[in-house]
């Protein structure tokens, strides 16, 4: 009787401690640690699938996760999320360095053009662009970076389930008038952040290359005809290119981004 009675009591005390590890005992988030303040989901969040964008812009920052300094892995990852934030706000394509100070220059492969975005305002971003959520997902330390604002809406994409099937957007490209989308692609690397981060900096090149398209006279074209820049001597400025959704394609191992921009034409 008395083992039964200790069993019983232990069964319960592993259940307790198991639904309290699961979903947290944290007041800020939903399933967060209290000690760590940090997501610890293996999955990760909804946001990343389904970025929040109508309240205002938000950015993704990633970074592998260090289980020795876990706080700095969150810095990290919260700058990177800024730069990411600067680079949707204003961006420059071309095969010139603009006429402007404090940009940053990347190239891209295949190219001789370049990919400039302002540098300078990293500090000031601080001020207004917060860390809205964080989490740590397969050894990856993530945040969404944002206004204030969009904290409210922050809380719907909490119950969106990610896409388990392929989406239309995938193929078909969204249709809505006064922007322009873009899918980006990108194998598999060894670092799934180096993938994700490949298939944004695709969707981007798409959109620049259709605008470069546009301005040499050669028609609006199927977005997908903007894939490669045409070589020319000049400068392609994307404004406020965000990222709406992420899906991971099993069955082809690709990443996939998508991407939206005010059509600068209207």
């Amino acid at each position: 009787m008395i083992l039964r009675v200790f069993i019983f009591f232990l069964f319960t005390g592993y259940v307790l401690f198991f639904t309290a590890s699961f979903f947290g005992t944290a007041h800020a988030y939903d399933g967060v640690s209290e000690d760590e303040g940090i997501n610890y989901f293996k999955i990760k969040p909804a946001w990343f699938w389904n970025q929040p964008v109508n309240c205002g812009m938000t950015a993704v920052g990633m970074t592998m996760h260090s289980e020795l300094a876990p706080e700095q892995s969150v810095k990290l990852a919260y700058e990177k999320s800024l730069a990411a934030y600067q680079r949707q706000q204003e961006i420059i394509y071309g095969n010139r360095e603009p006429d402007e100070e404090g940009l940053a220059g990347s190239a891209w492969q295949g190219a001789d053009h370049m990919a400039y975005y302002d540098t300078t305002g990293l500090e000031n971003l601080k001020s207004s662009i917060i860390i809205l959520d964080r989490q740590i997902a397969g050894g990856i330390s993530m945040v969404l970076s944002g206004p204030a604002a969009c904290s409210e809406k922050l809380e719907e994409h909490r119950f969106m389930t990610p896409v388990t099937h392929r989406p239309e957007w995938a193929d078909n490209k969204p249709e809505e008038p006064g922007y322009l989308f873009a899918v980006g692609t990108s194998r598999a690397y060894e670092h799934t952040i180096s993938s994700w981060e490949k298939a944004e900096s695709e969707a981007r090149k798409k959109l620049s290359g259709l605008l470069q398209r546009r301005a040499l006279g050669m028609g609006r074209g199927d977005q997908d005809s903007g894939i490669e820049l045409l070589y020319s001597d000049m400068n392609i400025t994307l404004q406020n290119a965000v990222v709406l959704e992420r899906y991971y394609d099993p069955d082809s191992d690709l990443y996939l981004v998508l991407m939206r921009m005010p059509d600068q034409q209207l």
